[in-house]
């Protein structure tokens, strides 16, 4: 079995000291690394703890080691100071500072002697005499004068005219043929014999069944499309017997209060209220 190690910390250094016995309980032991006499008591609650033991020393032995103890704990926080990054920072950045102050003040100052335009000393004309040539004025010589060239006109000379290559003709792209007219209702008037959708399909999904059936574009107009309730999101099922494709369509439109309205190339499906 392992004994139970009981760890406190000095109340005077912060130095951690480790029980392994409880024979220390109530009795009287010095610190190890500051000397101080401590005891581990169980207060009220059955809980140890560690404090000072001032009953051991006299009076004057009080007085100095509080006195020891005061003067070891501002030591110590000097030295924790010290070694605080922030104080660590402060020495770099006081160092670099001095540094720089040291290196811009000691720049040797180089001083540049003032220039003296040089003297120039004066000369003696006493026995000079200057002598000014005399200018005669020369009248400038004319030109000969040059006798003109009659001026004979020029017939000016026609530019020779050059006949340009005829183009040939390019072929006439003929149009596409217009779309013959799809005779829609001889295709609604087709018969059929049974139709049987039992199991519930989507109108879209039959118009679009309807629409190769057919050979016709079906286009189903905006005004039904639009909202959450549109028709095109519900689905239809009947059966019919021997009728006509026009019957198969009124049939399916009516359960939507829908009806068709027939364009040159195709049919529209419109509500009954905007069809004109």
């Amino acid at each position: 079995m392992k004994k139970e190690v009981t760890r406190f910390v000095c109340p005077e250094c912060s130095t951690t000291l480790r029980m392994k016995k409880q024979s220390f309980i109530n009795r009287p032991f010095h610190c190890p690394e500051c000397q101080e006499a401590l005891k581990i008591t169980i207060n009220d609650r059955n809980i140890m703890q560690i404090q000072r033991d001032d009953s051991s020393l006299p009076a004057a032995s009080k007085k100095r080691k509080s006195n020891s103890t005061a003067t070891s704990n501002i030591r110590l926080k000097i030295q924790q100071l010290l070694q605080s990054p922030q104080a660590i920072a402060g020495g770099v950045v006081m160092v670099i500072v001095l540094t720089f102050s040291v290196w811009f003040f000691s720049k040797p100052s180089i001083s540049i002697p003032p220039t003296t335009p040089p003297t120039v000393a004066p000369i003696k004309n006493d026995n000079i005499e200057i002598v000014l040539p005399v200018k005669t004025k020369v009248k400038p010589a004319l030109p000969p004068v040059k006798t003109l060239s009659p001026v004979i006109a020029r017939k000016p000379q026609p530019f020779p005219v050059i006949a340009k290559r005829p183009q040939p003709s390019l072929p006439e792209i003929p149009l596409p043929p217009k779309p013959k007219p799809i005779d829609i209702a001889a295709k609604l008037n087709q018969q059929f014999l049974q139709f049987n959708q039992s199991k519930p399909i989507g109108f879209q999904e039959f118009l679009f069944q309807f629409e190769e059936l057919l050979g016709v574009p079906v286009e189903v107009d905006q005004s039904i499309k639009k909202g959450s309730a549109s028709p095109l999101k519900k689905t239809l099922s009947f059966q019919m017997k021997k009728g006509t494709l026009n019957d198969l369509l009124k049939t399916a439109l009516s359960q939507f209060d829908l009806t068709y309205k027939i364009e040159p190339t195709q049919i529209r499906i419109l509500k009954k209220k905007v069809m004109n």
